[in-house]
């Protein structure tokens, strides 16, 4: 028995440490290794992303960097994972992206302070943001966050800020352009049941295949749980007709089922549900396989 359990647990070891570490991918065999090579292939755009916490819009930029079309991505750290999401639509439309973000910090019109949202500094960032879609600097605004978790905590506020944020944007005479996140997964989730790390559990699965199961998941409890959410995009969209609606959910999820890793990588980049770089990346690609470019 213990020449069989004794192999294991080395293994298991080796995978902790490679996790912790970044050391030996290549024991963990190639798919492990596969993965280890991406990492380091988009670890610069990560960093670089996690500077555009300071508003420097010059060092925030995406796309086709020179483009006249211009579009500011605004919102708080889930909108942040959408970087390469909206560098892929940026440069089919020959636009250049300037992105604006503060953590827990949606761009929603609406002072009042709960929680976590509404801090100091994100009134300030949510003030400029308004600032620059005013001074009719972009033609385009794409709104990016975690939607559920701001409707779960703002209730009615959530509507009639959101529709304020809309109205701004549309009189500016910019094209404003909802992001349906992708499914809210982690330990903030409002609605994920188990609330585990997807992004250790796909990087276990990757690495040991045949001893961890898959760890997609089944999203019944999404519509669910999203049902306010949806509800208050249809609605937007009815009345103002202009507003674009971009549906990364539906790229991750399909016939019942939540991918957790997308060509052998993982879709998620940490416990709280956050989307990795190539993940971002690919769903750009896959949206543009099936829809207009809401950026042109």
């Amino acid at each position: 028995m213990l020449t069989i359990v004794i192999p294991v647990l080395i293994g298991f070891g080796a995978y902790e440490i490679v996790l912790k570490t970044d050391g030996m991918p290549q024991r963990l065999g190639k798919n492990y290794s596969a993965v280890s090579e991406i990492d380091k292939k988009y670890e610069s755009i990560k960093k670089m992303r996690f500077n555009c916490y300071d508003w420097n819009i010059d060092k925030c930029r995406s796309g086709n960097i020179e483009a006249e079309r211009k579009v500011l991505l605004a919102g708080d750290s889930f909108a942040s994972n959408y970087w390469g999401f909206a560098d892929v639509l940026a440069k089919d439309a020959n636009a250049s992206v300037d992105m604006m973000v503060v953590g827990n910090c949606p761009l929603i019109d609406t002072d009042i302070k709960i929680d976590w949202f509404n801090t100091d500094e994100c009134l300030e960032m949510k003030k400029k943001a308004f600032e620059y879609i005013g001074s009719k600097k972009y033609e385009v605004v794409m709104l990016g966050g975690i939607w559920s978790r701001s409707a779960k905590l703002l209730k009615d506020e959530y509507y009639t800020g959101l529709e304020s944020t809309i109205k701004i944007i549309i009189e500016s005479g910019v094209t404003p352009v909802f992001i349906y996140n992708h499914y809210d997964a982690g330990k903030w989730s409002v609605y994920d049941p188990l609330k585990i790390d997807r992004a250790l559990c796909a990087r276990r699965h990757i690495a040991f295949p045949s001893v961890y199961k898959s760890c997609d998941i089944v999203d019944g409890t999404a519509a669910l749980q999203d049902s306010s959410v949806i509800d208050v995009m249809n609605n937007l969209k009815n009345k103002y007709p202009e507003l674009e609606i971009v549906n990364i959910y539906d790229l991750q999820c399909t016939n019942g089922m939540c991918r957790t890793e997308i060509n052998g990588y993982p879709v998620y980049a940490d416990d709280d549900g956050h989307i990795t770089d190539y993940a971002s990346y690919m769903f750009g690609k896959e949206f543009l396989e099936i829809n207009k470019n809401p950026l042109k």
